[in-house]
């Protein structure tokens, strides 16, 4: 019950359709090259499903090849189509599901990312991350996450200059977080104490800059440990657009005050 085409008896090279003799009583393609039969393509006659590479289908579509293995799956879950894919040796499959308006990727068995019917986005995990990797010379990879580095925060941080496409494991420094339990937002530090902190190695400074074009447009900075250790200042910028650094008030640790100039150590 089958049916044969090639260039001699032996079918050296050519093909072969077989009908109910093998495969489960099914249906398959095979091509004979050099004196070895492959078969390509089988349609399971008790089950109805297809394979592509394989004679034993595990769904109702199964693609295998030397590196990978698909499977589309309309047959488990009710008003849902699975895509599986996994090695040849099916050590596990990573899963990508279609549902009645809904779109799920799967990965190591669990829920990773949803689109529901109203276009919502749920990256679902213990720790979710995104990354942007770089490439470009001089460039950094980027890193926006949740519990991260702080706990019931959210956070966006720096990576290295070097990584590039291995942005996931590259080594990320918190540059800016807000914590969830309180709200407090942090610059330059994860675990901010009051509702906005900020946080510097050296002297943390805040810059107010115009683009005003009058020539009595100033820049201003307010300032700690700027002029000396455990003051507060804030400064101007000598004419528009210049860098703020000419002092104008000052508090000192002592708590002196000084105006346009620095306050008496007494």
């Amino acid at each position: 019950n089958y049916v044969e085409v090639g260039q001699n008896s032996t079918l050296v090279y050519g093909v072969k359709f077989i009908v109910g003799s093998n495969a489960a009583n099914g249906f398959m393609f095979q091509s004979n090259i050099g004196g070895t039969m492959t078969t390509h393509m089988s349609i399971r006659g008790n089950t109805g499903r297809v394979g592509i590479g394989t004679t034993g289908p595990l769904s109702r579509f199964n693609v295998k090849g030397s590196q990978g293995n698909w499977r589309v799956d309309t047959d488990d879950v009710s008003n849902e189509i699975q895509v599986l894919a996994t090695t040849p040796a099916n050590d596990g499959f990573r899963t990508y599901r279609l549902r009645t308006n809904e779109t799920i990727f799967d990965t190591g068995g669990s829920e990773r990312l949803k689109i529901d019917s109203t276009g919502n986005i749920t990256h679902v995990s213990s720790s979710p991350e995104y990354h942007f990797g770089t490439t470009g010379t001089g460039h950094r990879n980027w890193r926006i996450a949740c519990q991260e580095v702080v706990d019931q925060g959210f956070e966006i941080a720096s990576g290295t200059t070097s990584a590039g496409s291995n942005a996931a494991n590259d080594t990320y420094t918190t540059r800016f977080a807000i914590k969830g339990d309180t709200g407090n937002i942090g610059i330059g530090l994860t675990n901010p104490a009051k509702l906005l902190t900020l946080q510097s190695t050296t002297s943390p400074i805040i810059g107010l800059y115009s683009t005003y074009s009058d020539s009595n447009a100033r820049n201003w900075a307010i300032a700690t440990n700027n002029s000396a250790y455990g003051d507060f200042t804030i400064s101007n910028s000598a004419a528009n657009g210049g860098d703020p650094t000419a002092i104008k008030f000052t508090i000192g640790s002592n708590g002196n005050i000084g105006i346009a100039a620095a306050p008496d150590a007494g």
